[in-house]
C-alpha cells in the first residue's frame, strides 16, 4: 500500500474493522483482557442504526445514527446459542457529551430489535393468516415476555493525542450546585458509564497483554511524543519490522507523521527502516526550506535572478531544478 492522505476517521474505521483488531479492542476493554470474543465468530453489522420511535398508535419518527465500527457476536457452547452486538467509536476529539451520545447508540440497538419484532407482527397480520391473540402488554410494544433482547456494548477508542479528561458518566454530567438534592435524585437515574480504551491512560501492563498488533499501535502512539522513547521502542521491539500497513496508516493519522505504509516482499511493513527514512526525508526538507528562504531574501534584495543567487551563495546549480519546483509550489499556495 503506498503512501497517501487518509482522513484519521476513515484510517481508524478500517484499521478497527479487522476481526483480530476488534476483538483484541473488546477483549480488553470489557473482558480485562481475557479472551471471550474471537475474530472468526465476528460478523460486521450495518454501521447505520434505524429505530421508529412511536408517537401515538399510528403517527412516528425515524431517528438514525452511524457507528463507526459496529459487529455482531455469535457465541455457541453446547446447545446454547447466545449474541452480542458490539460497536466502537474512535474519537480523534475529546467528546465531552459521550456519555449521552454513547446512551443514545445503546439505546437504539434496543429499540431497533422491537421495531423489527413489530414489523413481523404487522407483516404476519397482512399475511391473512389466523389471528395470533395478543396477550396483556403485546398490543402495543408488540413484545412478548418469551422476547429477549440481544445486548448491546460500546467501546471508545481514544486517539486524540492526550489523555482522555471528559466526563465518562452520565452522574458526571449531572450539576453538584445541590450536593444533596443532586444524591437524592441520582438514586433514581441509572448512571450509564462508557467503556473507555486509552493508550494516554492504560498501564503499560494492560497494553502487554493485547493479543494483536494493537499492542505495537498502542506502544508507539504513547512513545511518539518522544524521539528518543520512539528511536528506543523500534530498536528494542521486533514486531515494528513486520507491521500492516493499514497499523501504518492509523500510526500517521494519530501522530502526524508521514511513515511510507509500502508493504515489502513479505507483504509487510518494516516501521524501523521507513521511520529512519522519514526522520531523513524531514532533515532534507528542512535544509531546502532553509536554502529556499535564503535564496528568496537574497534575490529580492539583490534584484537578481535565481541562477545568480545560487552561483553567489554557493549553491550548486544542478539543484537549480529542484528550487524552481519549490518556488512553484509555494505560489500555488
Amino acid at each position: 500500500m503506498r503512501n497517501q492522505k487518509i482522513e484519521p476517521d476513515a484510517a481508524a474505521k478500517n484499521y478497527m474493522g479487522i476481526n483480530a483488531i476488534f476483538a483484541d479492542v473488546v477483549n480488553t476493554a470489557v473482558y480485562s483482557g481475557e479472551c471471550v470474543v474471537t475474530p472468526e465468530k465476528l460478523e460486521n453489522a450495518e454501521t447505520e442504526v434505524t429505530a421508529l420511535v412511536y408517537e401515538g398508535v399510528d403517527s412516528s419518527v425515524t431517528i438514525k445514527r452511524l457507528r463507526d465500527n459496529r459487529k455482531f457476536f455469535t457465541n455457541i457452547k453446547g446447545d446454547k446459542l447466545s449474541f452480542v452486538i458490539y460497536g466502537i467509536e474512535n474519537q480523534f476529539y475529546l467528546h465531552n457529551a459521550m456519555p449521552v451520545k454513547n446512551m443514545l447508540y445503546d439505546i437504539l440497538e434496543y429499540v431497533s430489535q422491537i421495531d423489527a419484532k413489530r414489523k413481523k407482527l404487522n407483516e404476519y397480520r397482512k399475511s391473512g393468516k389466523p389471528k395470533k391473540k395478543l396477550k396483556e402488554g403485546e398490543f402495543l410494544s408488540a413484545w412478548s415476555p418469551q422476547d429477549k433482547l440481544v445486548p448491546a456494548i460500546t467501546v471508545v477508542v481514544n486517539f486524540s493525542g492526550k489523555k482522555w479528561s471528559g466526563p465518562t458518566s452520565l452522574h458526571e454530567m449531572f450539576s453538584n450546585k445541590y450536593p444533596d438534592v443532586s444524591e437524592l435524585i441520582r438514586k433514581y437515574i441509572p448512571d450509564y458509564k462508557i467503556i473507555l480504551l486509552d493508550p494516554y491512560a492504560m498501564p503499560e501492563e494492560e497494553i502487554k497483554k493485547m493479543q494483536s498488533e494493537l499492542k505495537e499501535v498502542f506502544q508507539f502512539i504513547r512513545a511518539s511524543k518522544s524521539n528518543r522513547k520512539t528511536r528506543k521502542l523500534l530498536e528494542t521491539e521486533p514486531k515494528y519490522r513486520s507491521m500492516s500497513s493499514d497499523a501504518v496508516v492509523l500510526l500517521n493519522a494519530c501522530t502526524g507523521l508521514s511513515i511510507k505504509a509500502e508493504e515489502n516482499e513479505e507483504g509487510v511493513v518494516d516501521m524501523c527502516k521507513a521511520f529512519a527514512d522519514e526522520r531523513k526525508a524531514g532533515k532534507r526538507e528542512g535544509k531546502r526550506e532553509e536554502g529556499a528562504k535564503l535564496l528568496g531574501n537574497y534575490m529580492k534584495n539583490k534584484n537578481v535572478s535565481l541562477e545568480t543567487a545560487m552561483r553567489d551563495l554557493g549553491i550548486p546549480l544542478e539543484e537549480k531544478e529542484k528550487y524552481l519546483r519549490y518556488f512553484k509550489e509555494e505560489n500555488k499556495n
